[in-house]
């Protein structure tokens, strides 16, 4: 993967790897996509070769190089582990989340609603903790407040404990 981070670090051979997406093409015809010399474009086709980007294969004298997509899947794929889920822009992270907690925000209101008009109650995946991590999302607001949904106090978890199913939802 070191091999395969250096050869992209160069503009140059970004471009050139960014020409054979487009299929496979002779020595000649990439060195005359850039304003450098022949040999120079070589030399960064040399490191794209050393890096697994993209092979090489000779027919007499025309060098034909095509792109090798593998090590790039190991980079990316390294690179989404590092920033998470695939999200590079740290902004793009934060609206991913503000996104989550609005949502878990619309539940706890719809459940709230649902509860106080002696509806169904909320999923059986949404627990406590989800729960009351979603009513700190708009905090010093007591819509929350009420028999079904304690005030946060201190004292004993059993204060916070989950009401009971209503008789037609128990289970056996």
């Amino acid at each position: 993967m070191d091999r395969t981070a250096r050869a992209v670090a160069d503009p140059t051979r970004r471009r050139i790897l960014e020409i054979l997406r487009e299929g496979p093409a002779p020595a000649g015809a990439l060195a005359s996509a850039f304003a450098i010399s022949r040999p120079a474009v070589s030399r960064h086709l040399r490191v794209l070769r050393e890096g697994g980007l993209v092979e090489e294969q000779v027919r007499g004298r025309v060098h034909e190089y095509r792109l090798v997509i593998g090590p790039l899947t190991e980079l990316r794929d390294w690179l989404t582990g590092l920033t998470g889920a695939g999200i590079v822009d740290p902004a793009d992270r934060e609206t991913a989340w503000q996104r989550r907690f609005d949502a878990l925000d619309t539940e706890v209101r719809r459940t709230g609603r649902d509860r106080r008009r002696g509806q169904a109650t909320p999923p059986a995946d949404l627990t406590e903790s989800t729960h009351h991590a979603g009513s700190d999302h708009h905090a010093g607001s007591d819509h929350h407040a009420g028999p079904d949904h304690p005030a946060r106090t201190t004292g004993s978890p059993d204060q916070h404990r989950k009401p009971d199913l209503h008789p037609t939802e128990e289970t056996a």
